[in-house]
């Protein structure tokens, strides 16, 4: 195969973020087959299956508690770019608005539309996924709080604690559906796009432009630019020869 015939790839994803968000949807599936069981929404075989109701019930408050404490500890305690990384995923702008007009005929005919470019590194139909995902954890994390520290005879704040973690977790659940369906490549539009989290973290350089346009932009294509673009670039590069000197490159001429 020729050199130019090979399938170039960008990097979306390193490996530490791969395992990470794989540790996570690990601790998702279990809280919410955990408390899927002890709301009896699954059948009893299964529920007896995985241990019964008391087990699940010990394995759902724990896991819960260890959850909540790493994401308060992480947004209070962590690094500046896992705050900063919350706020690229929650950051809407209002000229973003015909963005979802655009996409909804991406999906439906990916093959003679493109998404309206955006800022940031994500797309707003992402940002609106996981804004749900992190405000409905949130959510379940509070009112967790209110379930088991609330005094014994506080019946109503009981009571409307576990009517509010029920409903986030419907909320959590469906975004969760959402970013899996799309995530997993089940689209059309976005059939390759399973191995940037579970796969070697790469993704087509076309597929991330219609995507995430600034943020393929950004990255070094010097090696990984697709071959057969005839996009022109938008600023010469620069080269330095084996003597020292600098000269510039103008790909945009053809000698």
């Amino acid at each position: 195969m020729r050199r130019h015939d090979r399938q170039p790839t960008l990097l979306r994803h390193g490996l530490g973020v791969r395992i990470a968000h794989a540790a996570l949807a690990l601790g998702m599936l279990v809280l919410i087959v955990s408390g899927l069981g002890m709301a009896e929404r699954i059948p009893a075989p299964v529920v007896s299956t995985l241990g019964g109701h008391v087990w699940l019930g010990d394995v759902h408050r724990w896991l819960g508690i260890v959850s909540g404490a790493a994401a308060i500890g992480l947004v209070l305690l962590g690094p500046a770019v896992g705050r900063l990384l919350v706020r690229d995923m929650c950051r809407f702008r209002r000229r973003e608005i015909p963005w979802f007009r655009s996409f909804a005929r991406y999906v439906l005919a990916p093959s003679r539309h493109r998404p309206l470019p955006h800022g940031g590194r994500f797309d707003p139909g992402q940002r609106i996924v996981f804004t749900a995902m992190l405000g409905s954890f949130t959510v379940l994390v509070v009112s967790a709080a209110g379930l088991y520290l609330a005094p014994a005879g506080a019946t109503s704040l009981l009571a409307w604690s576990l009517r509010i973690h029920i409903a986030a977790a419907v909320v959590l659940i469906a975004a969760l559906t959402v970013h899996i369906a799309v995530g997993t490549g089940m689209l059309a539009s976005h059939r390759t796009i399973g191995r940037v989290m579970f796969g070697d973290g790469r993704i087509r350089p076309e597929l991330a432009r219609a995507l995430w346009p600034t943020w393929a932009a950004k990255q070094d294509t010097g090696s990984m630019a697709d071959p057969t673009s005839n996009r022109r670039p938008e600023a010469p590069t620069v080269e330095t020869d084996h003597a020292g000197a600098t000269r510039r490159l103008d790909e945009g001429r053809a000698e």
